[in-house]
């Protein structure tokens, strides 16, 4: 199931980083031919966007899907998920990772602006910031399915989990660098923003068909949908107010401080969930298991080594220098 997946998020990464390019061009082109007509840029781009949509549909509804008998014990309310959340892994799961929504768009929504108006940006550097983005996730989409399918969705989960909670708080040092280094600083800041949000998102997808059965995996989906989209609402309004509240008290910037905001709440809101989510399938063994006994594999193959070097290699070297300098002497 992890492999499909990241087949699935690569090609629509793939797609989605091709319009990005091709849109990103096309308004730096016009912002440079006709730079004050640049709307007639947007305009066009969220018409074609919007037809995209339908030829979509069109091709979606040609999808097989086996039929699914549904009786009315699989149906339960809203109300009824809400109260049952806290008592079973799965309602834990959607509060966890719909307060890690919440903690995300808090500053999220305000990286462009920051950017642009801030930073100083061109179209040219956010294309490339996107792409890499992008490219990351691309690239690492394999290797997280497989992780899923051999260690389970819950550890990885966890790992992207921490990636994408780190980056917030790389983002407040980009106050003490100027325009040039903040840059390249981002480039990486990306990087790990790519694989972060990659690993998460294949294990949420993953997590929801390995815990929920067939015939309720719409319902908790919408409602799981629900509940994050309430969350990433809220965020947004108290990034906002974090924003303008302090934007005149703060000595740096407040967008910065939305941002350490929302990467404490994002530690947070994984540990929880680091401790209260559990893998719904029978996993021999933990990835952090495997990461553990690599480092000490690791640790004693360094160790032997410089073993190896001290005992062998350095002294041997001084020792037979010494012999022949004695030899030389005798002569």
């Amino acid at each position: 199931m992890g492999n499909f997946f990241a087949f699935r998020n690569s090609v629509g990464v793939i797609g989605g980083t091709l319009a990005g390019i091709l849109a990103g061009l096309l308004l730096d082109f016009l912002k440079i031919t006709i730079p004050n007509n640049l709307l007639w840029g947007f305009i066009f781009l969220f018409i074609l966007a919007g037809i995209l949509h339908f030829v979509r549909i069109f091709y979606f509804k040609k999808h097989y899907e086996p039929k699914l008998e549904m009786s009315s014990e699989h149906y339960f309310s809203l109300l009824s998920f809400i109260k049952r959340l806290p008592f079973n892994n799965f309602g834990r799961f959607v509060l966890l990772t719909s307060l890690i929504s919440f903690a995300v768009n808090i500053s999220g929504p305000y990286y462009n602006l920051y950017i642009f108006r801030d930073l100083k940006f061109s179209y040219l550097q956010f294309l490339i910031l996107s792409i890499v983005t992008s490219l990351s996730s691309l690239f690492t989409f394999n290797l997280w399915g497989k992780l899923i399918d051999k260690f389970g969705s819950v550890d990885v989960l966890r790992v992207g989990g921490f990636l994408i909670s780190l980056v917030p708080l790389l983002w407040f040092f980009t106050i003490y660098f100027d325009r040039s280094t903040n840059f390249i600083f981002l480039i990486f800041v990306h990087i790990i923003a790519g694989i972060g949000w990659g690993g998460y998102g294949l294990a949420m997808n993953s997590f929801l068909y390995t815990s929920v059965t067939r015939p309720r995996r719409a319902l908790c989906s919408s409602y799981h949908s629900l509940i994050s989209g309430i969350c990433i609402l809220l965020g947004s309004f108290l990034g906002s107010f974090l924003i303008e509240t302090f934007k005149s008290i703060l000595p740096f910037n407040s967008i910065m401080f939305a941002s350490l905001i929302s990467g404490i709440l994002r530690f947070t809101s994984l540990l929880i969930l680091f401790i209260f989510v559990k893998e719904p399938l029978e996993i021999k063994k933990s990835l952090f298991e495997a990461i553990k006994y690599r480092i000490i594999k690791l640790e004693s193959f360094i160790i032997h080594q410089f073993d190896h070097f001290i005992a062998e290699g350095f002294f041997n070297k001084i020792f037979s220098r010494y012999i022949r300098k004695s030899k030389s002497l005798e002569k």
